[in-house]
């Protein structure tokens, strides 16, 4: 696995991939709600479609996170948002805040699933066994 410098990755550049890719949500949907404009947004916007849907996705797909932390999410996220937009414009129904919203919410639904599962296996495991009620060892 290879870090953001090309040194060996180590859980932390998992933890800080994710907790990049929700801070950008969520100061995204932040800035939305309130209604601010300008380039602050417009760099959020532009960091949220190319970064957060790709690394929800790789978050929950180990060998690909072993072996991308910034190319295949970047890759996926442009090729997500422009299918789902593509599509959203096929069938006359594209609007680019509800696209947001939902891409938004599947994320950080994805993002915590990843992030879950990553703290449970990183809890070191008992060693001693417990006897399962009904069965004998």
């Amino acid at each position: 696995m290879h870090s953001l410098a090309g040194a060996p990755s180590t859980l932390r550049d998992s933890w800080i991939a994710d907790g990049a890719a929700l801070t950008i949500t969520f100061a995204l949907v932040v800035m939305i709600v309130v209604g601010a404009s300008g380039v602050v947004r417009v760099v959020f916007a532009v960091a949220f479609v190319c970064y957060v849907p790709g690394r929800a996705l790789v978050a929950n797909w180990s060998s690909a996170e072993a072996r991308s932390q910034v190319a295949l999410p970047v890759v996926l996220s442009v090729s997500i948002v422009t299918l789902v937009s593509v599509i959203g414009l096929w069938v006359h129904a594209w609007s680019p805040l509800a696209q947001f919203g939902v891409e938004a919410a599947a994320s950080v639904v994805a993002l915590a699933v990843a992030m879950l599962r990553r703290a449970r296996s990183g809890r070191p495991q008992s060693t001693t066994r417990r006897p399962t009620p009904g069965r004998s060892p």
